[in-house]
């Protein structure tokens, strides 16, 4: 059944049903692009002070299912993790690759902004965190420690399948949870659990929640409640 044709005022939940089937009229309803579209999902808060910093917060969300396109994963690495790095196909960069590129404000931005998420071999993390934080910082993105005896693989692919979520001084949250043409069920246990995080973090849970749409990137959105 259409979203329209619901009753007006009719009181909605967000459960696996009702994100299925916003999925599946806001994929209707999308035309059809030269690009995979991803699907989005966009979470409007009510009732909080988002000018007291204790009701802002950042999430780590691992998918239950991993996205066509996963989310980009680099890595600051030395030792055995730059071999391993090298053979799983991510993007990485080594000491020496850090501090040049740390040189040129420019570049360290571009780099900051390429990725979802940046992991870092431990010994590392002091050199990162000086002469890279202050362009991961503002953005959520500062780098996920790996013990330097610790294989690299698991942390890789649990970040491909991990969306990052800020709630910051715009009550709005917004976050990529699969792409176009993924499986619907996929999608909707994929949106569920990013709604569910985040009403965990919220002071009073769903009472906080305002809206709910999603919608492909360049698509129009559809309400879920």
């Amino acid at each position: 059944m259409s979203l329209a044709k619901k009753k007006k005022g009719a009181k909605r939940e967000v459960t696996i049903d009702t994100l299925r089937e916003a999925i599946r009229e806001a994929k209707e309803k999308a035309k059809k692009r030269n690009f995979l579209e991803s699907m989005e999902i966009l979470i409007s808060i009510k009732d909080v002070n988002l000018k007291d910093p204790a009701n802002r917060f950042q999430l780590d969300i691992t998918l239950p299912h991993k996205p066509t396109k996963p989310f980009k994963v680099a890595a600051f690495v030395a030792g055995p993790h730059e071999v391993e790095a090298k053979e799983l196909g991510i993007d990485y960069y080594t000491r020496r690759e850090i501090e040049t590129i740390a040189t040129n404000k420019r570049e360290a931005k571009k780099l900051a902004k390429r990725y979802d998420h940046f992991l870092v071999t431990r010994t590392l993390l002091p050199i990162v965190v000086k002469l890279m934080g202050r362009y991961l910082g503002p953005r959520g993105k500062m780098p996920v420690p790996v013990p330097e005896n610790a294989p690299l693989k698991p942390f890789v692919e649990r970040y491909q399948k991990t969306v990052r979520v800020r709630l910051r001084t715009v009550p709005i949250i917004y976050a990529r949870f699969g792409t176009r043409d993924m499986d619907d069920d996929k999608l909707a246990e994929n949106a569920r659990t990013i709604y569910r995080s985040v009403v965990m973090k919220l002071p009073k849970g769903e009472r906080n929640i305002k809206h709910v749409y999603v919608k492909t990137t360049m698509g129009p959105a559809v309400r879920v409640v």
